[in-house]
C-alpha cells in the first residue's frame, strides 16, 4: 500500500508536533507500506532519516491555499497513492483515493471574529465539510472535538475516531 502524508506543515508547533509523533510511529512499523511525505522543500531531508519505507515530494502550494486544491490531487495521482492523510482539516475535494483527516478543533467556527476576514472564515467551513464528508476516516484529538464535528457537520459517528 503506498499512503500519501501532508507534511507540509512539519515546522509548525500544534500540527507540527502531531505529524513529527505520527511519522515517528509509522517509521516503526515493518509491514510493507511505503508513505510519500508532500512536503516543503526545505523539509524533504526528514524522509531519508525516517528509513527506507518513505519518500519526500515536495509540493509547492502553501498550506490553506485555493492552489493546493488542483495541485495535492495532482501530485496524488502522480504518485499512485492509495491512501491519503491530511493532518489538518484541508482535504482537497478533488482527492482521488481514499483518504483520512485529522480534524484537531473547530475553533474557526466556534469563534469565527477572530478570523482575519470573511473570506477565512467561507474557506475553513468549506474545508471542513469537504473534509469530514469525503474523508473515509475523521481522527480528532479530543470528545469535545468530536461533538463540534458531529454538531457543525452531522457525519456518521461512527466515521470519527478519537
Amino acid at each position: 500500500m503506498r499512503i500519501a502524508i501532508d507534511a507540509r506543515k512539519l515546522r509548525d508547533y500544534g500540527i507540527g508536533t502531531y505529524v513529527r509523533n505520527l511519522l515517528r510511529q509509522l517509521a516503526r512499523q515493518e509491514d510493507g507500506t511505503e508513505y510519500v511525505l508532500f512536503c516543503r522543500e526545505q523539509d524533504c531531508g526528514i524522509a531519508a532519516e525516517l528509513g527506507p519505507a518513505f519518500r519526500a515530494v515536495v509540493e509547492r502550494a502553501p498550506a490553506y491555499s485555493l492552489r493546493e486544491q488542483m495541485t495535492v490531487p495532482l501530485d496524488i495521482r502522480r504518485e499512485h497513492i492509495d491512501l491519503f492523510h491530511a493532518p489538518h482539516y484541508v482535504l482537497p475535494a478533488l482527492t482521488p483515493c481514499r483518504a483520512v483527516v485529522t480534524i484537531h478543533d473547530c475553533i474557526h467556527l466556534r469563534f469565527p471574529q477572530y478570523l482575519p476576514n470573511r473570506l477565512g472564515y467561507a474557506y475553513a467551513r468549506a474545508s471542513l465539510w469537504t473534509a469530514t464528508h469525503r474523508a473515509a476516516r475523521v481522527i480528532t484529538v479530543s470528545e469535545a472535538s468530536k461533538r463540534d464535528i458531529l454538531r457543525y457537520f452531522r457525519v456518521p459517528e461512527s466515521r470519527i475516531d478519537v
